[in-house]
């Protein structure tokens, strides 16, 4: 994707101007970086992993591509954070305290609320009927660990991107 240099036109009236003209105005250009809707408008993203080092390590590389991060630990907390929080997308663990993410994924697709979150599922679980199970939860995409940070955010990116905000 490549992106053309925004530039704002503005009027700007300097205050207290003695010269001349009192009613100088100026027309002033500024060039806002590409990036700059992530700086304005960061999408928020809830990592539900319970190793810590793991949920860490996402939550680092996430913040650095842009995105602010929730975290939580356990099913029960997922589904309290989905809430509090309202997430755009929810990365989930699928070997999780409390409750799997299998029954968390079923929950957050029967409210409201969160019935059109996309959700990345996270696991170790790498065999077709995990996948299945999975995907029939409700789940968006499956990544199998061990997966490398840059999946993780095109996989994130990719569905943020294509995910129809609600009208």
């Amino acid at each position: 994707m490549q992106f053309r240099p925004v530039f704002i036109l503005s009027v700007v009236r300097f205050a207290g101007f003695t010269g001349p003209s009192p009613n100088c105005y100026s027309t002033v250009a500024s060039l806002i970086p590409p990036d700059a809707n992530l700086v304005l408008m960061r999408n928020r993203v809830l990592v539900v992993e319970d190793d810590a080092e793991l949920a860490e390590l996402l939550s680092f590389n996430l913040k650095k591509a842009g995105f602010a991060i929730g975290t939580a630990s356990d099913g029960v907390q997922a589904l309290k954070k989905a809430r509090s929080l309202s997430p755009d997308l929810i990365l989930l663990d699928v070997m999780l305290p409390e409750m799997d993410g299998f029954a968390v994924c079923e929950i957050l697709r029967r409210d409201p609320r969160s019935a059109r979150v996309p959700i990345v599922m996270l696991t170790a679980i790498s065999s077709n009927f995990g996948r299945l199970t999975g995907l029939a939860a409700g789940a968006n995409a499956y990544l199998t660990k061990p997966f490398s940070a840059r999946e993780v955010i095109a996989c994130v990116r990719n569905l943020l991107d294509s995910t129809i905000p609600d009208s």
